[in-house]
């Protein structure tokens, strides 16, 4: 039988738990073969504009990769940025996630990204094992 790894993982999430790419590509995260992804977010927190970016930053400090979304960018761009900066900061590789349907990850994204892969369920699993180890 194959290994399962555990991979902590922080999907940005623009403090919108009802948003439907967010809860699209939390939804594939279980059936990624091989892995047991935990993601170390928590869109429902409340509070202001402080205290929520120190909230991001201490829920990423555990996780070991950073995941963006492009799809959320034109609703959540602020946050997304913030995140991928905080990423920045505490050296979590960033995975941008091209949107769902094709096109391009936004290009404030695509250059703060460790890596940019299509919203493919085994593309998306190989590129959290790949920076996730690395």
């Amino acid at each position: 039988m194959p290994y399962t790894r555990t991979f902590k993982v922080f999907v940005a999430h623009g403090f919108d738990p009802l948003d439907g790419h967010y809860t699209r590509f939390k939804a594939l995260l279980p059936g990624l073969q091989y892995m047991t992804v935990v993601d170390f977010g928590d869109a429902s927190a409340k509070g202001g504009k402080a205290a929520r970016m120190k909230l991001l930053t201490s829920q990423m400090e555990g996780a070991t990769l950073v995941v963006a979304l492009s799809d959320m960018y034109a609703r959540h761009g602020e946050w997304l940025d913030a995140a991928v900066k905080a990423a920045k900061e505490l050296r979590k590789p960033v995975l941008v996630v091209r949107p769902n349907l094709g096109g391009e990850a936004p290009a404030a994204l695509a250059k703060a990204a460790t890596e940019v892969i299509d919203y493919k369920g085994p593309k998306i699993g190989d590129a959290i094992k790949r920076l996730a180890w690395a």
